[in-house]
């Protein structure tokens, strides 16, 4: 239920159904070629979900951000096209890819909005993090990590592909300034098994795995992964603005929830962001949402860890009609702006 003085309208948020927005990689004249010590460069896609690296908004649409014939493949491609590599070599690098994802949504950890005190300012940008490893005789030596977030001043969606090039250009550079015999000589091997592990670690947490889903409030991300909400006694009420998620305090008297991380109904899902629920919608090992993660006011601008500000709730439904959804509420006092975030199946942040 969304009460609203203004709505603009978007295309229904179906994660099976979304335009798609193909990114090509390929090398010009402005890429630098990179001499390297290996015969040839692997790239694997371990991520929680593998089929996209973005979600954006055009023309009141949801698109789908994909790079061109695969994630592992495009990547691959692109980077042994621009190193120069050596034939002569029993060596091989293998770049595993943990996440990979562009967002308008992204927490800039150096800066805090002015508007409102200890607020991080939401920017635009991407979010990488690899793991570099030397292959050698069936055995893998970590090399790095290549964990960043680059932000941009404006949206990183007009100009992807060119976004994306430093970032591999980058983690490939940082191994020809390595030692590597001494790190072949020092590091600990390991077992292709021990990398696909951690992998796999997230796919068995209970909330993807669990038959039935139980009904109750999580107090925390970690009671969501584990499908064990520590509140069962809850209910949903309706107000003029929105829904209420009522609990009983210690006196057994009902109080409005906000602490909360979010709730399930028995059936569905939803995130607490900005004082509001929102539904998730699960795709491969990880969730989607169609929520928002800051609230303008005339007087200034708050993201989703702000618990203080609304006394109403509202309850956001992906399935609230047969082919229409809000993207963004405009009211006398302030303005919810919707967008599809992905849920972060490491630490519960969206972007």
């Amino acid at each position: 239920m969304l009460i609203a003085n203004s709505q603009k309208r978007i295309k229904r948020f179906d994660l099976n159904h979304l335009d798609a927005q193909e990114i090509s990689l390929s090398l010009n004249k402005k890429d630098k070629i990179i001499p390297t010590s290996f015969k040839q460069v692997f790239v694997f896609d371990k991520r929680n979900d593998t089929s996209l690296i973005g979600l954006t908004i055009s023309n009141n649409r949801v698109t789908a951000i994909k790079l061109k014939g695969g994630t592992e493949k495009s990547l691959s491609n692109y980077i042994n096209q621009q190193i120069i590599s050596d034939q002569h070599s029993d060596k091989e690098l293998v770049i595993i890819i943990r996440k990979l994802w562009i967002s308008d949504f992204i927490e800039n950890e150096k800066s805090f909005d002015k508007s409102y005190k200890n607020e991080k300012e939401l920017m635009p940008g991407i979010i990488a993090k690899f793991e570099l490893y030397i292959k050698e005789d069936h055995q893998f030596t970590p090399l790095s990590r290549y964990d960043t977030v680059i932000l941009a001043k404006s949206t990183i969606k007009q100009n992807i592909a060119e976004n994306l090039k430093p970032l591999i250009g980058n983690a490939i550079i940082k191994t020809t300034q390595m030692n590597l015999p001494g790190i072949l000589n020092k590091t600990k091997k390991i077992t292709w098994e021990a990398i696909d592990s951690f992998s796999n670690k997230y796919i068995f947490w209970p909330v993807l795995t669990a038959f039935e889903l139980k009904k109750g409030v999580y107090k925390s991300f970690q009671e969501f992964t584990n499908n064990n909400p520590s509140v069962s006694d809850f209910f949903v009420r309706a107000e003029p603005e929105g829904s209420v998620l009522v609990v009983k305090d210690k006196d057994n008297e009902n109080i409005p929830a906000r602490k909360i991380w979010g709730f399930c109904d028995g059936d569905r899902i939803y995130v607490q962001l900005c004082n509001n629920f929102f539904q998730l919608a699960r795709k491969e090992n990880t969730f989607f949402t169609f929520a928002a993660k800051k609230i303008t006011y005339k007087y200034g601008m708050f993201n989703d860890r702000n618990t203080d500000i609304l006394t109403h709730h509202l309850l956001f439904y992906l399935d609230t009609s047969p082919d229409l959804h809000i993207l963004s509420i405009n009211t006398a006092n302030k303005i919810l702006e919707f967008r599809p975030l992905l849920l972060d199946m490491e630490n519960g942040i969206f972007y």
